[in-house]
């Protein structure tokens, strides 16, 4: 076949397939664009027809859904339209056609949504109100309007076609000789170069378009065949780049596309938890929730309303709520406020959670707290309340208040007993100290060894009581004195202790420069460290003492240590050291009234810490207590 028989041929086809792509493309994106426009029209009117229905299938009204369903009349590609009810029967029926749809009057479908079939388009919509279904709407709508639309737009797209490959045809025949003329010259310029290996001949260019340059092409072509190698690799690399940034876009676009996917799954799962906390809350909820219309009738009572109030679902529902509840005093001020808040949404009580009296079904009175919450539903304002049984909490708040004043009174009572007692006790024992006194100097040379000895333990026990009554005045005074709780340095503070103490040469004390600073009373604070430090000097055995002082963070609290490398304590004593006059050096020739370690672990507990400590026998002691940080 020739050259020009192969370009003719070629027009031809080209032309043929691309009007056969637009008759195709044309005409599905008419399909597809008319049955979408279908289906958007059917929809818009179910909207219509379902919202305008809510009414008649919430109070059963067939009278009013055969008018609501009469507005398909002026729809004249709808020819069954049917309301069922929520147990599935029929409530109203609209039909253009009796005779021809008869077998579709009673079906109800299974599944909500859009499906063709049998050139019909079919729809089916669950109604809901107020979030709970009340009853289905089913459309059936004929799609010849479809079909004869379809079907003239494929006749006049078929004959668009014929006529065009009929002008490309003709058209084709023209520009024949301007394109094979010279492609036939050229062919035989080839052959005679390949017969007779006459590199010298040469192709003569008849004009400037694509031939000429094919004809340039030709004759330049050995002298570059290297420049089309180097500028094919150019390209090569040049695409391998674009490649790869397209590559990167796409990945990033997926990466997006991707967090976004994942967010509208976290958003669709949070939504359907949503709904299903709401569906269970009215059921779950241990407080009573409330709903009245605009109207004070009641529309909501759960299982939580009808344990308080006594009233079922049945006896409370569609009842003024004023009338069940409100107990007479309150009805008036209620009455009031409701009228106010009917037409605007506001009243004095919404919007807040307060304290009031409500009446149960025995006409017994109860203490509740209510929570308002106005909602508005078809354009009037209705009332959510919330409401919570308290007559326990009341009855609780009671005796707690009694057992503070009790608890009160019982303090005071302590706190005098503490001064009386210490009183009555000193004054004998500063007696008993200073007749000792007396009697070793009046009768110094008349005493012996023993008898000296005798005086000075009398004097010591006296000492060793009249501590004990100053460690129990103040164990008692922690957590009834006022305490002034500030930022404290504990570094100064750990400092002027030690200074106070004085420990001596042969024990050397060690401080941390990195104490924080803490929120503490600084007198408690000051003689828990008097405590821990002057224990630790006081039982040290060691000839050369070291008692290290410092802190670490635990969390949100300091935990600070006092750390000695004295004699140990046994584990089974460290629960009792804490304990009030509880000593292991009895008889130990130290003083000691067991009230200082008992003084710490008051103070630390009160300052919402806590106290420890851990021992090894022969090796030494660390305590640690913590406090909240600055």
């Amino acid at each position: 076949m020739s050259i020009r028989r192969k370009l003719t041929a070629l027009i031809i086809f080209a032309t043929g397939a691309a009007l056969l792509l637009i008759f195709t493309i044309t005409t599905l994106k008419e399909w597809v664009r008319e049955k979408d426009w279908h289906v958007q029209q059917l929809t818009g009117h179910a909207d219509i027809i379902a919202s305008n229905s809510t009414a008649p299938l919430v109070f059963d009204d067939p009278e009013a859904a055969e008018k609501t369903l009469g507005f398909l009349k002026s729809v004249e590609n709808i020819d069954i339209a049917i309301l069922f009810r929520p147990d599935g029967a029929v409530l109203a029926r609209y039909v253009r056609d009796v005779e021809e749809k008869e077998e579709h009057l009673d079906e109800r479908p299974l599944k909500e949504g859009h499906w063709f079939k049998d050139r019909h388009l079919y729809f089916f919509k669950k109604i809901i109100n107020d979030g709970e279904p009340v009853g289905s709407l089913f459309i059936i709508s004929h799609m010849e309007e479809l079909y004869s639309s379809i079907k003239w737009h494929m006749v006049f797209t078929t004959i668009v076609m014929v006529l065009s490959s009929a002008v490309a045809l003709l058209l084709s025949l023209i520009p024949q000789r301007f394109i094979s003329r010279p492609l036939l010259d050229l062919a035989g310029l080839t052959n005679a170069v390949s017969r007779d290996k006459d590199y010298s001949l040469r192709a003569e260019k008849t004009g400037n378009d694509e031939l000429g340059e094919l004809v340039d092409g030709f004759n330049n072509m050995l002298s570059q065949i290297g420049e089309r190698d180097t500028e094919l690799t150019r390209h090569r690399l040049h695409l391998e780049e674009l490649v790869g940034e397209r590559t990167s876009e796409l990945e990033s676009a997926k990466e997006r596309l991707e967090k976004e996917l994942t967010h509208r799954e976290k958003a669709e799962e949070a939504l359907k938890e949503s709904e299903e906390k709401f569906r269970t809350m009215g059921s779950s909820a241990k407080d009573a929730i409330l709903m009245t219309d605009n109207d004070g009738k009641i529309t909501l009572w759960n299982e939580a309303a009808e344990a308080i109030f006594g009233y079922v679902p049945g006896e409370a529902m569609g009842r003024d709520l004023h009338s069940l509840i409100v107990p007479e005093r309150y009805r008036k001020r209620y009455t009031e406020g409701f009228a106010e808040f009917r037409d605007s949404g506001e009243g004095p009580v919404v919007g807040k959670t307060f304290e009031i009296e409500a009446k149960r079904k025995d006409g017994a009175e109860l203490s509740v707290e209510l929570s308002v919450s106005a909602v508005r539903l078809k354009g009037r304002w209705g009332a959510i309340g919330i409401i919570r049984d308290i007559t326990g909490r009341k009855l609780a708040e009671r005796e707690r208040e009694r057992l503070l004043r009790e608890t009160e009174k019982v303090n005071k009572e302590l706190k005098d007993f503490a001064y009386i007692v210490s009183h009555d006790l000193k004054a004998p024992l500063r007696a008993i100290n200073q007749l000792s006194g007396w009697i070793e100097e009046d009768y110094r040379d008349r005493l012996d060894e023993e008898g000296r000895e005798n005086l000075g333990l009398l004097r010591k026990r006296a000492r060793n009581m009249h501590d004990m009554i100053d460690g129990i005045l103040q164990y008692s005074r922690v957590g009834r004195m006022k305490r002034e709780v500030r930022a404290v340095d504990t570094s100064r503070l750990v400092a002027d202790v030690v200074e106070s103490i004085s420990p001596p040469e042969n024990i050397r004390v060690s401080v941390k420069e990195d104490l924080p600073e803490v929120k503490a009373d600084p007198v408690q604070l000051s003689q828990v460290f008097q405590n821990l430090i002057s224990n630790a000097v006081k039982y040290m055995d060691k000839p050369e003492g070291l008692i290290e002082v410092g802190c670490s963070a635990n969390g949100g609290l300091r935990e600070f240590y006092v750390k000695d490398n004295g004699p140990g304590i046994e584990s089974r004593h460290f629960e009792r050291i804490f304990q009030i006059f509880q000593t292991l050096d009895a008889g130990g020739g130290r003083d000691s009234t067991g009230v200082g370690l008992a003084i710490v672990k008051k103070i630390v507990e009160q300052n919402g810490g806590a106290v420890s400590v851990d021992s090894e026998v022969g090796r030494g002691t660390t305590f640690r207590f913590t406090l909240p940080g600055c």
